[in-house]
Formats: structure tokens, C-alpha cells, sequence
């Protein structure tokens, strides 16, 4: 999934008519991390891009650990943090205390009112996630109407992987074709088969992520093998989508010769890939986002150097039909 600045979300208002909060309590609604305006690198033209919260894979390079669970969590900034104690005096639950090694958070203690975050003056505790409705999401992914018609361009549902929120995906979907976009879907592929057709069905493009291609390695690198995933990608070659490639290049963990090797055997023989993109990747933003229940880690992987991309896309472009190479 691409990289990118957390931004809080602006709250929406809404006047709610009598007898409309029972029916709207009906409606879907989706658990939003970001909504990135003026997007370039998440398909064609100018678009917005709508990052949901929850991801099913739990790669080792993963620069938004923050997008993990699928729910609303408080994450810390401890780079921000200027110890002034005022998150631990606005919780009336004992969950936040200062420790030696900083702060200090109880899980289990925290009833998720957030009154912490809200009272954080340096904006080191934030709540990440954002509950919205189909509609306030769509107001807010209409304002640049007019930049998509003219650019080409349109939305982009990413994450964490947005098929896990599929309901509030395919009513997303649906309310933004009547308004004629073009839609894509970045995702790692690793959804149960009827989930992922009911989604890409409603998808102008999809952005498929190739992590490895040995099931094995794919394990140890994510947490979960590749073999759905694989299936998902056959079946979206099958069912006639655009598809567009993206592989990071992690030097040292997905690098090898016998690994392209292999993709590249692999999508030779689909017709519908019309672009793969080499991700270099960067360790900018591993530590951003802190979270209290360990998700952070310590990483010591290098950035792959230009020559190195453009030796692997090389490589490719033998048998596949356009190679580019980005840097996140």
C-alpha cells in the first residue's frame, strides 16, 4: 500500500431530519483513516485517494502499522510528545501513566473516549480512524469533480486493504459511478474469492500487490501465504479488469533473481496487466507512528539503489510490457 503523511480528518456535520437516525443506522459505514486530495501516483489523472483502516497482512517493511486493526485506536507520536502530563490527568480511567521508559498505556483499562488525544496539546496521542457515512464521504471525494473529468483521474480505495471493509466499499462504489468516476482498487489481494469479485466488479482498475512469489517466503515476510492471492489475480485477469502490477523491492527480503524470475512467468501470461510498478523501498516513516501494542518495530533495511531497480527492470521488460520504477 502506498506510503503517506497523517492527516487528521475533519469532522463532518450533518442536520439530521426526524426519523433519519433509525434508517441511517442501517446504512454501512466506514472506519477512514485518510482521504488524500490531488493523488498522482494511485492511478491515472489527479485523484483522491480513500485510505481505510484494517489490514489482513502484517509485512516486516510496513510503513503505516497504524492501519492494522480494523477500529478506531489511539496511536502516539512520542517525537511530539513534550511530557507535559496531560493526557495522563484527562483520563479518568488509569490507563495512561509515565513510566522511566516514557509513556505508559493500559489496554484494557481504556474505555475509548479519547478525551486524551483531544486535550494533547502537541498532538502526540491522536485517534486514528475516523467513522463516516457513504455520503459524507462522497461530498467530501466530490469537491475535485471537475479535477478528475479534466486530468483523467478519479478515486482510489486503498488502505490497509479496503476489501475487509466491503460493504461500505461496493455502497462507495456505487453511489460515485452515478456521478460517472473512474475507480480503482489498490489492494494486496488477500480477501475470501466472493468478497474480492463482489468489489472488483464495481472497479474501472485495480493496483495489485505482488509481495513474493514463493508461498513459503510470502509467509514469513507477511504472516500469511500467497496462494489466495495468487487466485484473486488469476480471476481478475479472467473476468477482463485492468490491472496494474505494483511490487515493493525490499533489498535482502524479496530481491532475488529467482523471484522476478518467477513473476515475471507468472504475468507473461496475462493479458489484462497492462503496467508493473517497482517500488523502491524507503525507510522514511518507519518510525512515525508509535503504537502502544507493540506494532512499531526496530528496522534496519536499506534502500535499494537506483541502479538496482533499473537492473531488476531490465530484467522484466524482457518478457512484460511496461516496467517503471517509482520510489515511495
Amino acid at each position: 500500500m502506498t506510503s503517506r503523511v497523517w492527516r487528521p480528518l475533519q469532522p463532518f456535520r450533518q442536520v439530521q431530519r426526524p426519523g433519519q437516525r433509525r434508517r441511517n443506522s442501517m446504512k454501512p459505514r466506514g472506519i477512514i483513516t485518510n482521504i488524500q486530495r490531488f493523488s498522482l501516483h494511485d492511478g491515472p489523472g489527479i485523484r483522491t485517494t480513500v485510505f481505510f483502516k484494517g489490514c489482513p497482512l502484517r509485512c516486516l517493511w510496513c510503513h503505516n502499522p497504524e492501519t492494522y486493526a480494523g477500529e478506531r485506536e489511539l496511536c502516539y507520536k512520542q517525537s511530539q510528545c513534550i511530557a507535559c502530563g496531560q493526557c495522563v490527568e484527562e483520563c479518568g480511567q488509569g490507563a495512561l501513566s509515565v513510566g522511566t521508559d516514557g509513556l505508559q498505556y493500559t489496554k484494557a483499562s481504556c474505555i475509548h473516549c479519547f478525551h486524551c488525544a483531544q486535550n494533547c496539546p502537541s498532538r502526540a496521542l491522536f485517534v486514528c480512524g475516523e467513522s463516516r457515512s457513504v455520503e459524507e464521504t462522497a461530498e467530501e471525494i466530490l469537491l475535485d469533480k471537475g479535477l478528475y473529468k479534466s486530468s483523467g483521474g478519479g478515486v482510489t480505495f486503498s488502505g490497509g486493504e479496503a476489501t475487509l471493509q466491503s460493504e461500505f466499499v461496493i455502497s462507495l462504489a456505487s453511489r460515485l459511478k452515478r456521478e460517472n468516476l473512474h475507480l480503482a482498487l489498490d489492494t494486496c489481494g488477500f480477501c475470501k474469492p466472493e468478497i474480492f469479485r463482489k468489489v472488483v466488479k464495481e472497479m474501472d482498475l485495480c493496483l495489485f500487490d505482488i509481495k513474493h512469489s514463493d508461498a513459503d517466503r510470502h509467509k514469513e515476510l507477511t504472516g500469511t501465504d500467497n496462494r489466495l492471492i495468487m487466485e484473486n489475480l488469476a480471476y481478475l485477469n479472467g473476468m477482463g479488469k485492468k490491472i496494474q502490477i505494483r511490487i515493493p523491492v525490499i533489498p535482502g527480503m524479496n530481491d532475488s533473481r529467482d523471484n522476478f524470475e518467477r513473476i515475471s512467468e507468472i504475468l507473461s501470461d496475462m493479458e489484462m496487466v497492462e503496467e508493473v510498478m517497482l517500488l523502491g523501498y524507503h525507510p522514511l516513516g518507519l518510525s512515525k507512528v508509535f503504537q502502544f501494542d507493540g506494532h512499531q518495530k526496530d528496522f534496519k533495511i536499506r534502500q535499494p539503489k537506483k541502479e538496482e531497480l533499473e537492473e531488476v527492470q531490465a530484467f522484466l521488460q524482457v518478457r512484460l510490457p511496461s516496467v517503471k520504477i517509482r520510489f515511495r
